[in-house]
């Protein structure tokens, strides 16, 4: 497991459930991670620990899947959870990566973790599309490869 999957690992492992506004979201929250970790392709990393004493409590999640998987099911696998659940999607190369990006609607943030020369020439290569990505978002348009807008998401 890389470093950083690792460290985000054991942090959601140690991260007590929190409580959401309404039930309507809890339940929602949950219904999402089912419909996700219902997948063949997903697998679930961790969770954060449960909180029986909390009410409307979602205990964070993070799931992994591959490249492959993500593509074949893309429009299953790219819905958003509103909450505490993240999915890492394992890339071969750039063009996979890119490949999966397109795939994705607007996003309200995008983060690269790199080091070394091989990765950032990698991130130079990603960065076009994550900030036409982010940009796409905050003018509330469809990008490319969606057929809805992302604006009020």
């Amino acid at each position: 497991m890389p470093p950083t999957i690792g460290a985000a690992n054991r942090r959601i492992q140690s991260t007590e459930a929190s409580t959401v506004l309404t039930p309507g979201i809890w339940e929602a929250y949950n219904a999402s991670l089912a419909k996700l970790t219902s997948h063949a392709g997903v697998e679930t990393l961790s969770r954060g620990r449960y909180a029986p004493d909390h009410v409307n409590a979602c205990q964070p999640a993070l799931l992994k899947c591959h490249a492959e998987a993500f593509l074949a099911s893309s429009h299953q696998l790219s819905q958003e959870v509103f909450g505490a659940a993240s999915m890492v999607v394992e890339c071969e190369d750039a063009e996979q990566m890119l490949a999966v990006l397109a795939q994705l609607e607007g996003q309200l943030t995008a983060t690269l973790h790199a080091s070394g020369s091989e990765d950032l020439a990698i991130a130079q290569a990603l960065l076009p599309a994550l900030e036409e990505m982010v940009a796409l978002h905050r003018r509330g348009q469809a990008c490319p490869a969606c057929s809805s807008t992302s604006g009020g998401r």
